[in-house]
């Protein structure tokens, strides 16, 4: 039973909580639905969709995700801020 002091102390967002499952609108999970269908059409058989979320979710790198942000909601294209995998590659060989 959930009382007001335990209530206080459960996490409240994902954050807190990485085992939240996360939502998927249905307009995010087209594009997974479109490129299982593509690739289904090119190889006769794909993946699920939520393991093609997964997939693309553990795929990619931290300058990706960065490299995405900047040309998405910054509105910055062609940026060197992030830098490519390439360079995380060599940058973590150097360590």
């Amino acid at each position: 039973m959930t009382t007001p002091a335990t209530a206080a102390l459960a996490p409240t967002t994902v954050a807190e909580n990485p085992a939240t499952p996360l939502t998927i609108t249905p307009a995010h999970r087209e594009v997974f639905q479109k490129a299982r269908d593509k690739i289904t059409e090119t190889y006769g058989k794909s993946p699920t969709d939520e393991e093609l979320i997964r997939m693309w979710l553990s795929g990619a790198s931290s300058w990706d995700v960065m490299r995405f942000f900047e040309e998405s909601v910054l509105n910055i294209t062609g940026s060197d801020l992030a830098g490519t995998a390439e360079e995380e590659d060599q940058i973590l060989l150097k360590l």
